[in-house]
């Protein structure tokens, strides 16, 4: 398993220990964060490989989450883990419906204009709190709002964005 296998999905980083049976904080990085909590195959980064994780519990603990993890029964062995990226396989993500998308899918898609115009590839989605935005590199840097209006076609097959926008270039 590489460490940039594709099919690795980020969906949170493990925190600083909790308590003296080897608890950990949890931090979710997905939508709704709780979601982190229906995952079963957890894998995370760890000594340069990935590695498989047995989660014996999860609870809420604000802010987030405290998982405690089998075979870990002290914080000195808890330790070990903090700051390692939490990870699960695409294909244990839920399936969702035809316009719906999961993040990391549109990280790496082509954007286009309405008028044809590569304007360059997603690297990034920003939160801003109103909408996200999606950060576009190519001949130049483009900050495009993700909202309905401005993101007219999202075609997953050929990994390409339609958008009414027009490039600073333009």
């Amino acid at each position: 398993m590489s460490l940039d296998d594709p099919n690795k999905v980020i969906v949170g980083r493990i925190g600083k220990t909790f308590g003296v049976k080897g608890w950990l904080h949890i931090h979710s990085f997905s939508e709704p964060e709780d979601n982190i909590c229906q995952y079963q195959n957890w894998l995370i980064r760890h000594e340069n490989q990935w590695q498989r994780l047995k989660i014996t519990e999860v609870r809420r603990h604000q802010p987030g989450f405290i998982a405690k993890i089998d075979s870990i029964d002290n914080p000195e062995q808890a330790r070990l883990l903090t700051n390692c990226d939490i990870a699960i396989d695409s294909n244990d993500l839920p399936t969702l419906d035809d316009h719906e998308f999961y993040r990391h899918e549109l990280i790496g898609m082509s954007v286009i204009n309405q008028n044809g115009k590569a304007l360059g590839k997603v690297t990034e989605i920003m939160e801003t709190g109103s909408n996200d935005v999606f950060i576009v590199e190519g001949q130049q840097r483009e900050l495009i709002p993700y909202l309905d209006h401005v993101i007219t076609a999202i075609d997953r097959q050929n990994k390409i964005i339609t958008v009414d926008w027009d490039s600073i270039s333009e």
